[in-house]
């Protein structure tokens, strides 16, 4: 049974102990509408109540999930329904969305939900009474057989929104779900100026799709529906570059963006080099020692922590960039202060700055043989390695105040997308410059290279510049953390840093010079 607050206020809750939890039988859920699908829920017995993994519940009915650790706290968002739910509490926190006044519910489970590892576990047999309200007449429980029947909806892909931006177009497609990175897959033909867009799996509501008002690069939209996938195509205006294709869980979307290269002539460019060619010189460059203060970072095997590390490193760098390139360096923090993501980025940016390059240390406790170095651009990733070392930086978060960091949580993945079309901008010198720091540091230093890859790191953001994230070797290595103690080891790291930046600004000044000259 479920009760509204203003109905009980006085209900004595009896607190559960995670540590008394036993795994208990599971639940057969089967899919009305595909005989072929058969799938189970498994349940953890408490005090006689059986509880359910949350994100695993939100799976089988489609839902997208939003997990905060700091806060212990889960939302499930259905079609017209969001139901927070927070570790220890019997609040239940509803709003519908459906609605324009956006009018919510708090609501009283009998019994609080329980914290697990990066989830909840939820009591099911009264959160069933939730789910009769968010979908209704879509489940049915056999409380005698164990068995959740879901029907299932046919369409899985809802509808589209187009955005048209400064520098390019966002196309975002609404899905009931997350659909596996291997199963969509986006094309150009460039010949007959189409894009297209395949999703395995993927049941499309056409009336929807083709209603969908159009913008930007996109002049119109057909859905084709085949047996075991669906094709979305795209009539494009004019040229855009090669797609990028990303997928978003809060809300379920799968994002393409498209840029729009620009058209500059000869002459534009000639008349701003001749104007502009010193601003374009590089004067200032901005160096980011990660973390710092109440953000300690990754600690390895004997306690040494990431921040003192990038720290010491970042000086060393200053320090060699100053005395030899005779540049303005501009540090991010130079003593053990926390500094914001956000604030990184904006000292970048009010300072002027013509490079950003920011140090970490990398960690896999998990594994302490994973050793290497890596170099970041800044591109939502595209592989489970890069996308787990984004989300653990980007994890610092927590140490921001309330607004700044819940703000980020909602709207990562869209910042990232912008943050990707703005800096298209210094891409080609970003990849360079972070070539040529793999390569000096290949020289430099013992520990192997893994290589020039993309992330999505929130402190690359805000900085409009090239640049360039390094992963100087993994602390949760015991040989490596044993480098990272040796003054000897850092300066090493400092002088193959400070060979690329060197190595960088020779060559990309020498293009701005002699192109000035030759005008001259």
């Amino acid at each position: 049974m479920i009760y509204r607050i203003k109905q009980l206020s006085y209900l004595f809750i009896a607190s559960l102990s995670v540590a008394g939890v036993l795994y208990g039988s599971d639940i057969k859920v089967v899919f009305s509408n595909d005989a072929g699908r058969i799938e189970s829920l498994k349940t953890f017995e408490a005090d006689n109540v059986s509880f359910v993994s949350g994100t695993e519940l939100a799976r089988l009915l489609e839902a997208g999930t939003f997990y905060s650790e700091p806060k212990k706290k889960l939302d499930i968002k259905f079609k017209e329904w969001r139901v927070k739910l927070s570790a220890y509490s019997s609040y239940v926190l509803m709003e519908n969305l459906s609605t324009d006044n956006r009018l919510d519910d708090i609501l009283h489970l009998p019994i609080p939900v329980m914290p697990s590892d990066d989830d909840i576990l939820i009591p099911f047999s009264a959160f069933m009474t939730i789910l009769d309200v968010v979908m209704p007449e879509i489940l049915s429980y056999d409380e005698e057989l164990k068995t959740l029947e879901i029907k299932t909806a046919l369409v899985n892909i809802t509808g589209i929104t187009i955005q048209q931006k400064s520098n390019g177009t966002l196309i975002k497609i609404s899905t009931t779900r997350e659909f596996p990175l291997d199963s969509y897959r986006a094309w150009i033909n460039r010949e007959l100026g189409w894009l297209y867009l395949t999703i395995v799996n993927g049941i499309s509501d056409s009336i929807s799709i083709v209603s969908a008002p159009t913008k930007g690069a996109v002049v119109k939209v057909i859905p084709v529906q085949m047996e075991e996938s669906t094709q979305l195509s795209f009539k494009l205006r004019g040229v855009v570059e090669k797609p990028e294709i990303y997928q978003t869980t809060d809300p379920n979307q799968i994002v393409i963006s498209l840029r729009t290269p620009e058209r500059i002539t000869r002459k534009q460019v000639e008349d701003d080099l001749l104007k502009n060619s010193e601003r374009w010189l590089i004067d200032t460059i901005v160096l980011d020692a990660g973390h710092g203060g109440k953000d300690p970072g990754s600690i390895g095997v004997t306690g040494l922590k990431e921040k003192d590390v990038a720290l010491d490193i970042v000086k060393r760098i200053g320090k060699l960039i100053k005395k030899k390139l005779r540049v303005n360096v501009v540090y991010t923090r130079d003593e053990d202060i926390y500094v914001s993501l956000e604030e990184r980025g904006k000292i970048a940016n009010r300072n002027e700055g013509k490079l950003f390059i920011s140090i970490h240390l990398n960690s896999f406790p998990k594994n302490r043989n994973v050793k290497g170095f890596e170099v970041y651009i800044l591109r939502p990733g595209k592989t489970a390695s890069a996308i787990e070392v984004a989300e653990r930086e980007n994890s610092v978060l927590r140490f921001d105040d309330k607004t700044s960091a819940e703000r980020f949580e909602q709207h990562a993945t869209e910042m990232l997308i912008l943050a990707s079309l703005t800096q298209a901008a210094f891409m080609s010198e970003s990849e360079d410059l972070s070539g040529m720091l793999e390569k000096e540091l290949k020289k430099k230093i013992s520990s192997p290279s893994r290589g020039v890859k993309q992330a999505g790191f929130f402190v690359l953001v805000g900085a409009s510049m090239p640049h360039a994230y390094i992963e100087a070797g993994f602390i949760s290595n015991r040989k490596e953390e044993e480098n990272f103690k040796s003054s000897k080891y850092k300066q090493k790291i400092a002088e193959a840093v400070y060979e690329g930046v060197r190595k960088f600004k020779h060559k990309y000044e020498q293009l701005i010079l002699s192109a000035n000259g030759r005008l001259n």
